[in-house]
């Protein structure tokens, strides 16, 4: 997959006849594929190249100056993109200046001058100045390129959409979030050097500074699979402030590594969560927490049939 970014309407000269959805694609789910495999499917009829166009950073860290926390950052999108297959990552950098250009502005200076042939869009993709823009607009005000036009991917419960999925995971419900991205929510991390507590109490612990700006799952203890070094291991992992230790201020992500005793700190670890264990709990003492835990961990040892 070649990746091009456009700076200031400079736009890339090396692409072939290419077919495109564009969005921002945070999170990749189920709806984000529907859009992906038709714009394969349409770019195997016409035997021409496939692509997205998305946009970075997000709008709303660039107009109203927020943190965003992201389901998919970059290196994670651009892996999975890779795996889907497209030709093409066309990146437009999203900047105050370029938030004030109007929707047919974009569409002439920027989607008419790539040799794209045809757009696929979800039902309700906005775009231009105050996202004025809309679907309406693509069809009925250029003669450029072909446009389809997806819509509403759900269940029969819910509208599949980047919001719902990042609420589910804020509110802790992990297993949903994973059927709705076809993959475990993940954040990854350098392991640094806890107090080292749970050593003394048989269940030490990888401690991870997280690297990106990733959507965290509700405080509470998880089952959870960790990536490190190409190898995947069953583990269970607590976020939180560990109430028993009183030992943090700030909120901590720390993983127990089923059958595993390497010294990792400084490593980079993946963090899959799986399913959600229990809410955070103080315990009154230290044996009544070391209960809870051979529990928990019988229980992930459960979810694995191990």
């Amino acid at each position: 997959m070649k990746t091009f970014v456009i700076n200031d309407q400079q736009l890339p000269n090396e692409c072939n006849d290419f077919v495109a959805c564009i969005g921002f694609f945070d999170g990749l789910h189920l709806g984000h594929q529907a859009l992906i495999q038709k714009t394969k499917a349409i770019a195997n009829e016409k035997g021409i190249k496939s692509g997205m166009i998305t946009f970075f950073p997000h709008p709303s860290s660039v107009l109203q100056h927020k943190q965003v926390m992201y389901l998919t950052p970059t290196y994670l999108k651009t892996q999975l993109l890779e795996s889907y297959g497209l030709d093409y990552l066309i990146i437009v950098n999203f900047t105050q200046e370029f938030s004030k250009q109007s929707g047919a502005a974009f569409i002439e200076s920027i989607l008419c001058q790539l040799p794209l042939k045809h757009l696929v869009v979800g039902f309700d993709f906005r775009f231009g100045y105050q996202g004025k823009g809309d679907v309406h607009l693509l069809t009925q005000s250029q003669e450029c390129f072909e446009v389809s036009v997806i819509e509403q991917v759900g269940d029969d419960v819910n509208k599949i959409s980047s919001t719902l999925i990042k609420s589910l995971i804020s509110h802790g419900d992990v297993a949903l979030a994973h059927h709705y991205l076809t993959r475990p929510h993940q954040v990854r991390g350098q392991v640094i050097q806890g107090n080292q507590r749970g050593r003394t109490i048989g269940y030490p612990t990888a401690n991870i500074d997280v690297y990106d700006d990733v959507i965290i799952p509700l405080k509470g203890v998880y089952v959870a699979q960790v990536t490190h070094n190409h190898h995947t291991y069953p583990a269970m992992v607590n976020i939180g402030h560990n109430p028993t230790f009183n030992a943090k201020h700030d909120v901590s992500i720390e993983a127990y590594i089923l059958d595993f005793n390497e010294t990792i700190y400084g490593h980079t670890i993946t963090i899959h969560f799986l399913d959600r264990l229990r809410d955070e709990k103080k315990f009154n003492s230290i044996q009544e927490l070391i209960d809870q835990l051979n529990e928990d961990k019988q229980k992930t040892l459960d979810f694995f049939k191990m």
